[in-house]
């Protein structure tokens, strides 16, 4: 970089790890969170029956990500005097796939349409997203209900964060303008 430019890209640096560095402890919170809501969702009376009911799925084909976080529920629901479970039985309906990021939504595609296989007919997937983009979370739904509607399956896709990138088109016919751009009630810009 230029050393003119360098000072104003290392603050607008700085503003975005601000904004959108997430420690162990963030991660920590948003799973507890997650545990929270299943059990206000699914109206259990402890974080206890949570661990009991749900599958935590851990079935991440590609990186670490989710493997990282399972361990961290795992150590969560340890401090409480329980475990969770990541194998799906035949008499499960409450299956739950965590993992930090969804941004085109192909990873969890693949994920989510082999866990749609493997669990119970007429069960529940529920997909919580430490961040998500708009256009991730619209792509997903969109490709895996079809393929969960076949063996009556639910999903419903939660998120902690949300980028918004879905680009909309204005077209002026008058001036022969076409312009793209980016929905404004995103904190940042992120390639779609």
């Amino acid at each position: 970089f230029n050393d003119a430019d360098q000072d104003i890209i290392l603050y607008e640096t700085i503003h975005i790890f601000e904004s959108w560095y997430f420690t162990k402890v963030d991660m920590v919170d948003f799973l507890k969170k997650v545990v929270l809501f299943l059990q206000k969702e699914l109206g259990f009376s402890s974080h206890i029956d949570v661990y009991m009911n749900c599958v935590f799925s851990n079935n991440q084909r590609n990186g670490e990500s989710q493997n990282a976080l399972i361990r961290m529920l795992s150590e969560i629901a340890s401090e409480e005097n329980s475990e969770i479970r990541n194998t799906v039985r035949n008499d499960d309906r409450f299956v739950v796939y965590v993992d930090d990021g969804l941004y085109s939504g192909n990873r969890a595609i693949k994920d989510i349409e082999n866990l749609i296989k493997t669990v119970p007919f007429g069960s529940t997937i529920y997909a919580f997203y430490f961040c998500a983009t708009s256009f991730g979370i619209d792509n997903v739904q969109d490709k895996l209900n079809l393929l969960a509607k076949e063996r009556s399956v639910t999903i419903k896709i939660f998120r902690n964060k949300i980028i918004e990138n879905q680009i909309f088109t204005q077209k002026d016919y008058a001036a022969e303008m076409c312009e793209e751009s980016y929905f404004t009630i995103h904190k940042c810009l992120w390639p779609s």
